[in-house]
């Protein structure tokens, strides 16, 4: 391992390339039906991700940033919203590969694969700065970019970016913290910031922990080694000063990271609490636990069936996507070098921490089944705002996929000196190869199941544990043979190697590759959706297209080809977007939706009508009522006798309240419709209020006249503007402080940290 005194080598290693070119070959051999566009990503990449994608991509190419999403849920706001990425530098360039209003799904596919290879190469980089040896370090590589939180989360796009640049993270992190460089503190921050905006805050909330339980394990090494090297005479800033200076090159990259995603950051703390995940019980937040049972998948991913593109066969704990969440493979080979390098080097501080982390992941992991989810969630902020402890498994693929490398660099060591530490591996491998083959012959932890289910589910296990034994089988002739030096050394890493990505392969090539062309997807409705285009041209309407299991348009849709649909898909959708009238047709007409979806369901079929009535987009009121409470404005909206042409009701007094109970008329033309945007002409000739079926949300303004006019909140989600008799010109725009603040410290933080990072360039080379 390497000596840490010496610091890290900054100098680029010779021949390094090599395994970048070999970890980007398998990477483009492994997903080669994706890139040759006879399979497709699949699930939330269709569902929520490529429609995030294209809009923002689309928007910005249009000259838009889209802070504001009119087009899903009646409207909500978009760069707020964590997941949409938007300043993610990746999906900032996807804006170049927009066509005519669209993007190409392959782009954002390409990006996502893209992301294997900088994992792969990320954590080679990290596993050679270790110590490991250049082709062990390869192996690390190759079982962290193939491993199961890598493949299993592909359709989790922003789980895969941050996961992509853990490794890099973490390596500058530990050079700030052991070669005291403030350049690489600053790089760390960066980097850190730059996968936080990937959008995935639960995966960022891991990474943080990790980073902190590192910091406390170098903050001891480091004490320690300070107060003995002044006891003993050799001088030194003792251990307090040395905790000091540990502390602060940790904080730097936390503190960067935070400042320089602000533009992201407040915005999301904007929206949070007003999201319909705002608060999640600890039942809520328990789903996707690790099951004890599932022990067996590190092994045996597939020991339980699997749920892929292609089928779902998943019998083991909890529902079909248990399989993914909590997928911790490593490939076989991987597991037992990390377990040899546990056994063989367990006192080497680092090896310990590593595997103490595993432990803790695992542990973390099986939420409700074990006390220790529970205290972080009741306990430490933040981490009970998420579901799915089981995706903790993450730590398990990254400190493995380093300890992998360890064991494979002993391993082959051990058997370059004929010892016999090497022939008792490969004979315990051989063994507990047996165990597992006759575990899955009798399929002892299945659950229990019925008739053809569990005939199903035992041939299932019997065959995965039958190519998992044969494939340790083989791993351990390859240590036998590279024991008896019938083997070279170069030969044994390479042909493990071979073996570590065919076991991949094997469990992970069809895990995403799915028979639905986005392209056909998005394009079965494509006469539907042109005639609605074309009657956009000339009118503002929404369209309301889902009824419980029935569905017109894709839930996001609407950000593809630009319809304005009632209904989306988003963990962190408003609370408050649909006006909880009396009747659901009197709902959709006051949100404009003047076509909404018909259900047959004697038939089961479904199809578009138009409304006979539908409130316009914009429209003049000239009653008010003030509720005391929020229960008392739901039951007056509620109210059969509520009529939204004659009253707006308020859960606090407006600045100006008119109550007009004659039916003035009155004339509204909205003149341009964007994103962020909305003109107006209103002509009226008493004092009212200009209603807007638009969805409220904190950052909305309107300037009347040029003056500014408070936008208010009323019949229980929807903007409002108080209005004067007369004529007026009325700019209704989305400018939330929080995106204005976080945009000027995220830019002087970028301007700091380059600042600083040249001053720390010339100290360190001063």
């Amino acid at each position: 391992m390497q000596n840490k005194k010496s610091g890290p080598n900054p100098s680029p290693e010779p021949w390094g390339w090599i395994v970048h070119v070999l970890i980007a070959g398998a990477v483009l051999l492994f997903f080669r039906d994706i890139l040759a566009r006879t399979a497709f990503f699949w699930n939330d990449f269709l569902y929520q991700y490529y429609a995030f994608r294209s809009f923002a991509a689309t928007s910005l190419a249009g000259g838009d940033i889209p802070l504001w999403n009119p087009y899903i849920f009646s409207g909500m706001p978009f760069q707020a919203d964590i997941q949409s990425a938007i300043f993610y530098v990746p999906n900032l360039l996807l804006t170049f590969f927009t066509d005519a209003g669209r993007l190409d799904y392959w782009w954002v596919e390409v990006s996502i694969i893209l992301h294997f290879a900088l994992a792969g190469s990320g954590m080679f980089m990290l596993a050679r700065h270790l110590g490991v040896a250049r082709w062990s370090a390869a192996f690390s590589g190759l079982a962290y970019c193939f491993s199961g939180f890598m493949v299993g989360h592909l359709i989790h796009q922003g789980f895969i970016y941050q996961a992509a640049w853990f490794p890099l993270v973490f390596l500058t992190f530990r050079m700030a913290l052991t070669g005291k460089s403030l350049r690489q503190a600053i790089l760390s921050g960066l980097l850190l910031g730059h996968a936080l905006l990937a959008g995935a805050p639960q995966i960022t909330l891991y990474i943080v922990l990790f980073l902190f339980f590192y910091f406390l394990f170098e903050l001891t090494l480091q004490v320690v080694a300070a107060r003995a090297a002044k006891a003993g005479g050799a001088g030194g800033a003792g251990g307090a000063r040395a905790a000091l200076r540990v502390a602060t090159y940790a904080a730097i990259p936390i503190v960067l990271a935070v400042s320089v995603t602000a533009v992201q950051l407040l915005p999301t703390a904007e929206l949070a609490p007003l999201s319909q995940r705002a608060e999640i019980t600890y039942e809520k937040a328990s789903e996707g636990s690790f099951a004890w049972s599932q022990f067996i998948m590190v092994a045996v991913p597939k020991y339980f069936g699997a749920n892929t593109a292609q089928a779902s066969e998943y019998e083991g704990p909890g529902d079909y996507w248990q399989y993914w969440e909590t997928n911790a493979y490593l490939g076989l080979a991987g597991l037992v070098f990390a377990i040899a390098a546990v056994v063989f080097l367990r006192r080497e501080p680092l090896v310990l921490f590593l595997a103490g982390m595993i432990g803790f992941a695992f542990l973390y992991a099986l939420g409700n089944n074990f006390f220790l989810h529970r205290l972080f969630h009741d306990y430490v902020p933040r981490f009970g705002d998420f579901r799915v402890p089981g995706r903790m498994v993450l730590y398990v693929c990254f400190a493995g996929s380093i300890l992998a490398g360890f064991g494979l660099q002993h391993v082959a060591r051990l058997a370059a000196e004929r010892s016999k530490a090497a022939r008792v591996l490969s004979m315990c491998i051989a063994g507990v190869a047996v165990l597992l083959f006759i575990s899955g012959q009798v399929g002892i932890l299945l659950p229990a199941l019925e008739g053809a289910r569990m005939a199903a589910a035992l041939d299932t296990a019997a065959s995965t544990t039958m190519l998992a034994a044969g494939i340790l089988l083989a791993l351990a002739g390859l240590i036998l043979l590279a024991g008896h030096r019938r083997m070279p050394a170069w030969a044994f890493i390479g042909l493990v190697l071979a073996l570590q990505f065919a076991d991949a392969h094997t469990f992970g090539f069809v895990q995403n590759n799915g028979n639905i062309d986005p392209d056909l997807y998005y394009g079965s409705t494509k006469q539907l959706t042109e005639y609605f285009k074309e009657k956009g041209r000339t009118e503002l309407f929404r369209i309301n297209s889902r009824q419980e299991g029935y569905m017109i348009f894709d839930r996001n849709q609407g950000m593809v080809d630009g319809l304005y649909l009632m209904e989306g898909y988003t963990p962190l959708g408003l609370a408050r977007f649909i006006p909880p009238m009396n009747t659901w047709d009197r709902t959709c007409e006051l949100m404009n939706a003047k076509y909404r979806i018909v259900v047959d369901e004697e038939n089961n079929s479904m199809s578009i009508g138009e409304a006979r009535y539908y409130a316009p987009r914009a429209f003049m009121v000239y009653g008010s009522y003030v509720a005391a409470t929020a229960d008392e404005a739901r039951a007056r909206i509620a109210d059969p006798s509520f009529d939204p042409r004659a009253e707006v009701v308020f859960e606090t007094l407006p600045p100006a309240l008119y109550n007009d109970s004659v039916a003035h008329q009155s004339i509204v033309s909205i003149e341009s419709y964007r994103l962020n945007e909305i003109r107006l002409t209103v002509e009226t000739p008493a004092n009212g209020y200009l209603v807007l079926s638009e969805v409220w949300y904190p950052g909305w303004r309107a300037y009347v006249d040029g003056v500014e006019t408070p936008v208010l909140q009323a019949d229980w989600c929807l903007r409002v503007v108080p209005m004067t008799a007369g004529k007026h010109t009325v700019i209704v725009d989305f400018s939330p402080s929080s995106f204005k603040t976080g945009a000027w410290v995220s830019t002087l933080t970028l301007a700091l940290s380059v600042a600083g990072f040249v001053l720390g360039r010339k100290k360190e080379n001063g």
